[in-house]
């Protein structure tokens, strides 16, 4: 480099025999010979320069900022005459250093939840040159994948945390960022370097800790201790540094169970057991909650399902109640309600209530709602109180009860009937007992009367007899009427005609109790049934072996024979009479385990029969046998009972699980343990043999000695626990077996040796590895021993190769380390041979130890880490288009060299592969894209979808193979991906839409939005509506930009109630589909073609439309004399507004009202006017009812108009009830023959087809059960009863109607074929009188059948009676009579509605005018009315 030019002048004489010339030099000033002169010699004038020498002057050398040069001239002959001049240079800064850095690369530490501008780390590069190029000029950036988290003082290089929104600091999503660290001087635009960052991000408690399940399940016995398994509740906290914390937050009902804070183990906490004691429940669900320590917290849900045991009996709220009851309370009368609580759950808590003794069958209680009620007639006089035990018993197994005790006070009224108790007395008397003899004393009383004076005894009519064959005894031999008279004071019966057993044997007199004080006197009726006997001979004997001499009876019975078991039938004969009864004549105060049937001679097990318990194993006892004869004999027998021994019990063991402990190398034949079980027993039942099943064990099947057979298979490492069941069993044919447990744990014995994992080792170590003080760990020797404990302890050995003592290893790790230093030692091996012992070394237990050969090799150190070659721009970014088939392209090449070169003996050290970095982790491939390792070539592996994903960042590696430790260094590339159209919008969710509407809205009301998605962007994604199908009339409208479902017209909901258009949608906005006109096909299957979409529209009700009656005109007749409050009509109105779900609560709202009563007489149409009051009322739920007598309008006509108003609205309707009052024998009777419920479905067609040929006004009034006068109620066929009125408002007579009917049989012969009418008669030609005789018999006996059945007393008794007096009155006078009424407000009772619980056994009903006719002599009538089972009856007068 020239710096400048100088001009030196030689001034002197030249000589003339020599050439003489000027030297030019540096005399001082450049020590270091930076500069040269040239030229260096010179004539004359010459010009000079000063040049720097090839050695570059540094200005960062302050030594080297400014030279003063000395410049010397002189001569070359004698160098005695010289000239100087000096010359100042001053060197120039340029920018010629790079900033440099103090370190290759950096790594700093940031807490994820450190907040923003927290200081992670400040780096600072120098830079020798001097202003703006050197340190003052440095500007910082920070680049790489993850960089925008970070900011950097582009002047300090002070590195923080930067704001962020999300996708922020994460120790769980990434724990180390790489980055590029730049400083580039000249304010930026100069030199630059770039230095490897890694930022290590620390996990902080900012994640909430996560249950691993969110409901839990487990099962538990009640009464356990523990879960089996254990119950573990398990959380994840991403933040390794958290620590769990659990708690049971809610559903700890009685603080039942707890849970270990710290692993989440759920335990009982009872120490007895769980316990469900009042738990209404055998699902506990506890809220558990995980914490961190932070205020982030997570919950689960456990359910524990508790099978209940039942161990817990029902308890009653009291255990005595008190109450009260009238003696005439009807059956039905609640008397108290009892309850009880069992604190077990389910069905073990599921009670039934019964009565256990103490209600005579007064009263029954409701099992499940323990509700007591009223079961048969009380009598004060009978018994004035009661003592009920009640018991609640639960339904577990075996079930459990619990008593308690009702008392119940009968309130005494004075109603009595003097009464015979019972009302059939019996009386013997032998064939010869003389006359005046006492017969009986009859039992009679009036718990009313007021003196005994007042009740007069009396024997009436009929007075009956059998002889001694059975056969009825005739009227006309009337002798045993007198055999008997009776004392009408004090009722004794006497013998008042000698006695003729051939005449009758059994007489029956109808005796009577007059009570003269009553008003009226009262009557009370009881039979006296005398029998006369024989003369009783000879007494019952026992079968054989039984004999008046030998009185013994010897039987077996089994024991342990259930209650109720009959173990054996004790037989009698006698010659002359029958068996009365057996009895145990000498019974024992104590409890007797069994007793006799007096009637049947059954021996029946009362109680638990226990061979075991019995002394002697018998039981005897004396039993009589009696007969019937008169007088009364009997007979003895000792019996004896042998009971027979079974085998009910099973052995038992002394404990309920056996533990021992045994070493495995123990001998055959070594004794283990003994275990012993009892059986309670006798005899052979209770010799006990013990048995179990395992090839190392047997058991002493008499001593229960377990002892080892098979030692081979003791092996501690292969099984270090056995468990074998013992089974104790006894030697019955039909054996009982019990079994325990024995747990045996195999102690370890020294019996395996060391072995190493693996026999050869390699390592690698550097020349300068630390050796002291803190030796460097180089490799661990791995190895095992199956033993444990100080069998198993291992110690470690270099028995060869360590010679001079380079290396030492630890004795119980195996860890080798250095002894020595190996510098210069490069290219070096070592071979060390390495023992293994057993018992820490302490004892040379096996001959031929286990040993591992380890080769060590040195090596140098890899010092440089590989650089991109050129760098790469900043923000690399590469674009592809999508779904273009780029497989196997290559995107990128990159290139990278390393410092580290072959020269220093390791050509590893600078050789560089490419990888991308994924979490943390090197690999050659990601799902898309693949680097070649050698080459640096990244290629593509899949077609693109931008709408998946829009871009990836990539991490690209060089990294090379020194050792010991190889580096690498980062690039970031980021790949974006151009969007095509390829997509179609498609509805996100495929269920039909459903929208609702208010009715009569105007038109554009909105109905609601769809909305579809197409994953494109930009325009390709633009989405538009069209409605294709479902809306011919243009009902609806969309929006095609936005979805919005508009009306275009006023919707009714009473003319449609609901829509269903198709909704499609498309990226085209020219289509067109409007009504008819679609430039769409409709699609035939929406649920297959996910860009249309099904909508419901759904039109809501508004109250514009009337109530409605059922009909607007209502005809219907009654007859003359209904009663008040009997139903007329049921005319409920209804709404079409209302759907039928919601009449019930529309009904409330509903008012009802009658307008006008007109009335028309019979044979007139016009009105004589509205009646005031009205006779009829109209309830509020829509019912016509009678509200006063209507017999003075009899055939005439009412016509009501009547009216039904909404509440809340003015809307009201009415409608017209044509209503005629009728006598019955107006009235014409259809029988059909079909059930009741088929003809109201077609009563419509019947009555229209009478009203054709009559062209008159034909009203039903009733329909029926069929009643047949020789087979009585056909529930299979119906009686129709109808009447009809001609035009003049006259009810035209039945006779009229019947003719008519006949004359047009033609035309309603297919009328009577499809409705199976078999006849039409006039009721009245049915209600003709008819002779009593025809009825009274069958009536008679059914009666007389229905007392001897259900026992009615004395009521139906005196009905009877009256009915025998006035029999022939009524058969001499029995004229036609009216038909019977039926009671008022029951016509329902007739319907075919009514279901049958109980079919009839009456095999010919009484008839509604039968029971007319019986009763109506006796002056009283009884309503009758029949349902599908029984006659129903009211108001017996």
């Amino acid at each position: 480099m020239k710096i400048s030019n100088s001009v030196l002048i030689c001034k002197k004489k030249w000589p003339k025999a020599k050439f003489s010339y000027c030297q030019f030099s540096f005399f001082k000033g450049d020590p270091n010979g930076k500069f040269s002169v040239e030229p260096r010699k010179a004539t004359g004038h010459t010009a000079v320069s000063l040049k720097v020498n090839s050695q570059n002057l540094d200005y960062e050398n302050a030594n080297e900022r400014k030279f003063l040069l000395l410049v010397e001239a002189k001569e070359s002959n004698n160098g005695k005459l010289s000239s100087t001049a000096t010359v100042t240079v001053v060197v120039s800064d340029l920018n010629d250093n790079s900033p440099e850095f103090p370190k290759n690369s950096y790594t700093a530490i940031v807490s994820e939840a450190a907040p923003e501008d927290f200081e992670i780390i400040t780096i600072q590069a120098e830079d020798r040159d001097s202003g703006n190029f050197g340190t003052l000029g440095i500007r910082y950036e920070l680049s790489g994948q993850g960089a925008e988290l970070f900011k950097v003082d582009p002047s300090t290089g002070k590195i923080t945390v930067a704001s962020c929104i999300e996708n922020c600091l994460d120790y769980e999503t990434i724990r180390a960022y790489y980055l590029s660290f730049s400083a580039t001087d000249n304010n930026g635009s100069g030199k630059k370097t770039v230095v490897n960052l890694r930022i290590s991000v620390a996990d902080a408690n900012d994640n909430p800790p996560k249950f691993v399940q969110k409901v839990y399940k487990a099962t538990i016995n009640e009464g356990e201790q523990k879960f089996d398994p254990p119950l573990f509740i398990k959380a994840t906290d991403r933040d390794e540094s958290s620590i769990l914390r659990f708690k049971i937050e809610d559903g700890n009902t009685n603080n039942l169970f707890a849970i270990n804070r710290l692993t989440g183990e759920i335990t009982v906490r009872q120490r007895n057991g769980l316990r469900l004691d009042n738990i209404p429940t055998d699902l506990i669900r506890l809220s558990v909650q995980v914490s961190d320590g932070s205020e982030s917290s997570d919950e689960a849900r456990v359910e524990i399902n508790v099978k209940d045991v039942n161990d817990r009996s029902p308890i009653f709220e009291k255990q005595t109640y008190l109450s009260s009851v009238p003696e005439i309370a009807p059956i039905g009368t609640p008397i108290e309600d009892v309850q009880a609580t069992d604190a077990d759950y389910g069905p073990n808590a599921e009670i039934t209530y019964r009565i256990s003794k103490g209600a005579y069958d007064d009263f029954a209680i409701n099992g499940v709602t323990g509700q007591i009620t009223l079961n048969g007639d009380l009598d004060y006089d009978r018994r004035d109180s009661y003592s009920i035990e009640v018991i609640a018993v639960d339904g577990g197994t075996p079930a459990l009860s619990g008593t308690a005790t009702l008392t119940v006070s009968i309130m005494n009224k004075n109603n009595k009937e003097p009464y015979f108790f019972p009302a059939t007395q019996r009386a013997q008397i032998t064939e010869n007992t003389p006359q005046g003899a006492l017969v009986i004393a009859l039992n009679a009383t009036d718990p009313d009367a007021t003196g005994e004076d007042n009740l007069i005894f009396n024997f009436i009519e009929p007075i009956t007899a059998v002889d001694k064959d059975g056969a009825r005894v005739s009227d006309a031999d009337g002798r045993f009427k007198n055999f008997f008279t009776i004392n009408q004071t004090t009722g004794e019966v006497f013998v008042s005609d000698d006695l003729d057993r051939s005449v009758a044997a059994i007489v029956t007199l109808t005796v009577t109790l007059t009570d003269l004080s009553a008003e009226p006197e009262q009557v009370g009726y009881g039979n006296l049934v005398v029998t006369i006997v024989d003369v009783n001979d000879f007494p019952p004997a026992f079968l054989e072996p039984w004999t008046p001499q030998r009185p013994f009876l010897s039987i077996s019975v089994p024991e342990e024979q259930p209650e109720g078991t009959v173990v054996h039938t004790f037989r009698a004969t006698d010659a002359d009479s029958n068996i009365d009864q057996f009895r145990i004549i000498n019974p024992s105060r104590s409890k007797r385990p069994y007793r006799i049937d007096a009637d049947t001679g059954d021996l029946i097990i009362t109680d638990r029969i226990d061979y075991e318990a019995l002394e002697n194993k018998q039981l005897t006892f004396d039993l009589a046998v009696y007969d019937a004869g008169v007088p009364q004999k009997s007979a003895m027998a000792s019996v004896v009972v042998n009971v027979e021994n079974l085998n009910d019990e099973a052995p038992t063991f002394d404990q309920d699980f056996y533990s021992v402990a045994v070493k495995e190398n123990s001998p055959v034949g070594f004794r283990i343990i003994t275990v012993q079980a009892n059986d309670k027993d006798e005899g052979e039942f209770g010799q006990v043999r013990y048995e179990l099943n395992h090839p190392a064990f047997a058991i002493d099947p008499i001593e229960g000695v377990v002892s080892i057979t098979n030692p081979d298979l003791l092996d501690r490492e292969v099984n270090p626990m056995m468990t074998v069941q013992i089974v104790a069993k006894d030697v019955a044919p039909n054996s009982r077996s019990t079994s325990v447990p024995l747990n045996i744990t195999i102690q370890d014995v020294n019996d395996n040796p060391p072995r190493f994992i693996k026999r050869r080792y390699k390592a690698t170590i550097v020349d300068n590895i630390p050796y002291y003080p803190d030796p460097s760990p180089i490799i661990q020797l791995l190895a095992e021993d199956d033993d444990i404990g100080s069998n198993g302890e291992l110690f470690f050995y270099i028995l060869n190769g360590n010679e001079q003592e380079q290396f030492f290893i630890d004795p119980s790790k195996g860890i080798i380390y250095p002894n020595t230093s190996f510098v210069g030692q490069n290219g070096a091996t070592f071979r060390l041979q390495v023992q293994v012992f057993d018992e820490a070394g302490q004892v040379q237990a096996w001959d031929e130890p286990d040993q591992a050969v380890v080769d060590i090799i040195v090596e140098n150190v890899n010092t440089h880490q590989p650089e991109w070659f050129p760098d790469p721009p900043p923000n690399e970014t590469i674009e592809l288009m999508e779904e273009e088939d780029i497989s196997n392209y290559v995107i990128l090449k990159v290139n990278a060299r390393d410092r580290d070169s072959i020269r220093n003996g390791n050509s590893d050290n600078g050789r560089v592969s490419y990888h991308f970095k994924i979490k943390n982790e090197n690999v050659e491939e990601t799902d898309e894209f693949m680097i070649d390792t050698e080459t640096g070539e990244v290629r593509t592996k899949i077609m693109f979808d931008r709408e998946l994903q829009d871009s990836y960042e990539l991490v690209l590696v060089a990294r090379d193979h020194g050792t010991p430790v190889s580096f690498e260094t980062l690039r970031f590339v980021t790949i974006k991906i151009k969007d095509i159209n390829d997509h179609d919008p498609t509805f996100e969710v495929q269920e039909d839409v459903r929208f609702t509407v208010p009715e009569e809205e105007d038109p554009g009301y909105f109905v609601g939005k769809v909305e579809a998605n197409d994953p494109d962007e930009g325009k390709n994604g633009r989405v538009f509506y069209y409605i294709i199908n479902g809306n011919e009339d243009k009902w609806f409208s969309i929006d095609k930009t936005y979805g919005n479902i508009y009306t275009k017209k006023r919707l009714d909901r009473e003319t449609r109630d609901h829509y269903v258009i198709q909704v499609k949608t498309s990226n085209n906005p020219d289509l067109v589909c409007e009504g008819s006109i679609c430039d769409i096909p409709a699609v035939d299957n929406p649920a297959d073609d996910n860009s249309v979409i099904l909508v419901h529209i759904f039109v809501e009700d508004k109250n514009d439309n009337l109530p409605q009656f059922e009909a607007t005109e209502f005809n219907i007749g009654i007859p003359f004399d209904a009663k008040i409050g009997d139903l007329i009509l049921d005319a409920k109105a209804k709404d079409p507004d209302v759907p039928s779900q919601a009449e019930e609560s529309y009904a409330n709202t509903i008012t009802y009202n009658i307008r006008t009563s007109n009335l028309y007489r019979s044979g007139s149409t016009q009105s004589s006017g509205s009646l005031v009051p009205s006779p009829f009322e109209m309830e509020q739920s829509g019912r016509l009812i009678l509200s006063s007598l209507v017999a003075e309008f009899t055939q005439d006509k009412f016509v009501i108009e009547i009216e039904a108003k909404e509440s809340k609205s003015n809307h009201r309707t009415k409608a017209t009830v044509n209503l005629w009052i009728y006598e019955p024998d107006q009235l014409v009777r259809l029988i059909v023959d079909m059930p009741p419920m088929q003809v109201n479905r077609e009563k419509r067609s019947i009555l229209n087809a009478l009203r054709n040929v009559t062209r008159d006004t034909v009203v039903l009034d009733d329909i029926r059960y069929h009643i047949s006068d020789t087979e009585g109620l056909r529930r299979d066929m119906t009686d129709m009863y109808v009447h009809v009125v001609d035009p003049g408002n006259n009810i035209v007579a039945p006779d009229d109607v019947v003719d008519i009917v006949d004359a047009n049989y033609d035309t309603l012969a297919k009328v009577y074929t499809d409705a199976g009418i078999q006849k039409i008669i006039p009721v009245a030609s049915t209600e003709k009188t008819t002779k009593l005789s025809d009825y009274l018999d069958a009536n008679l006996s059914a009666l007389i059948a229905l007392l001897i059945v259900l026992f009615l007393g004395v009521i139906l008794f005196s009905i009877l009676c009256c009915c025998i007096k006035n029999y022939n009155f009524a058969a001499a006078t029995a004229k036609a009579s009216k038909p019977l009424k039926m009671p008022p407000g029951n016509s329902q009772f007739f319907s075919s509605n009514q279901s049958c619980k109980q079919q009839s056994t009456t095999a010919k009903p009484l008839h509604f005018h039968e029971f007319y006719f019986v009763f109506h002599y006796c002056s009283f009538s009884w309503y009758v009315k029949t349902d599908e089972c029984h006659g129903w009856r009211r108001n017996l007068q």
